[in-house]
């Protein structure tokens, strides 16, 4: 009788040996199970800002290398920043790029492909490396060679060439741009409605290009779309005797073209 008592007790202590066994063992798999989680969390996590950026390897003049001007571009004198956006992985490559600003003419694709060909030291937080999504700004602008180069190549059309933007140094995009002294509002005021397009009803969004100088003064205006009936010359008038504040980049002011929109709503 108290042999088989040991044995019962022996089997208690067994039984509650192995279930404390699987409890720990369930928990140490929950917790290995949490980790693993908040491991793929923190890997799909992309951060703004880190305590330290990512930074292109050699500088910012290793991308500037890697730039390559596209022809079409040159030849239609187009200039300005187009603004990269780039995720950053925890390795230093670029696994993800956008334009925040472009201006065309296959500089947009030209300044992704100089950033997505950089390898980058990796940003970090308390020291371990983390993905960071940066904005790189990238500056087409057109040197003398350039401009000789295209008057080079088509000598034809000197006079033309000549008269195009990249010879008055006229920007698409720039760090500030040019904005109206008082905002929109202040070409509205000037906005008389054409009694021509009142009559027939004629209402929509007039696209108005202007040129503004290092002053702020209109230099020249055309419409990028219009809607007749005199409302693309009402635009137009409004604009070249508005005022603006100066486009800047790096600091420096600079003449910019913009394109400004117009709208035409009857009452």
């Amino acid at each position: 009788m108290k042999r088989v008592k040991q044995i019962k007790n022996l089997t208690i202590i067994f039984l509650l040996i192995v279930l404390f066994s699987q409890t720990n063992f369930s928990q140490e798999v929950v917790n290995q199970d949490n980790q693993l989680i908040a491991a793929n969390l923190a890997d799909t996590t992309v951060y703004i800002a880190a305590e330290k950026m990512p930074e292109p390897i050699g500088g910012i003049e290793t991308i500037a290398k890697r730039l390559v001007y596209p022809q079409i571009a040159k030849n239609a004198g187009i200039q300005g920043k187009v603004f990269v956006s780039a995720v950053i992985d925890e390795k230093g490559n670029v696994i993800e790029t956008g334009i925040l600003k472009g201006i065309g003419s296959g500089c947009d694709e030209a300044a992704m492909e100089a950033v997505k060909s950089t390898k980058f030291i990796a940003g970090t937080n308390s020291g371990k490396p983390v993905k960071v999504k940066v904005v790189i700004p990238m500056i087409f602008k057109l040197s003398d060679k350039d401009k000789s180069d295209v008057i080079e190549k088509h000598p034809n059309d000197k006079k033309k060439i000549e008269e195009n933007l990249f010879f008055r140094s006229i920007y698409l995009s720039v760090d500030v741009m040019p904005e109206p002294i008082g905002g929109i509002s202040e070409i509205m005021k000037k906005i008389t409605y054409p009694e021509e397009a009142k009559k027939n009803g004629i209402q929509g969004k007039v696209f108005v290009t202007a040129i503004i100088d290092e002053t702020g003064k209109v230099m020249e205006t055309s419409i990028e779309k219009g809607i007749g009936s005199g409302c693309d010359e009402v635009a137009e008038k409004a604009i070249a005797q508005t005022s603006f504040t100066p486009g800047l980049l790096d600091g420096k002011k600079v003449k910019v073209r913009v394109v400004i929109p117009i709208m035409f709503k009857l009452n």
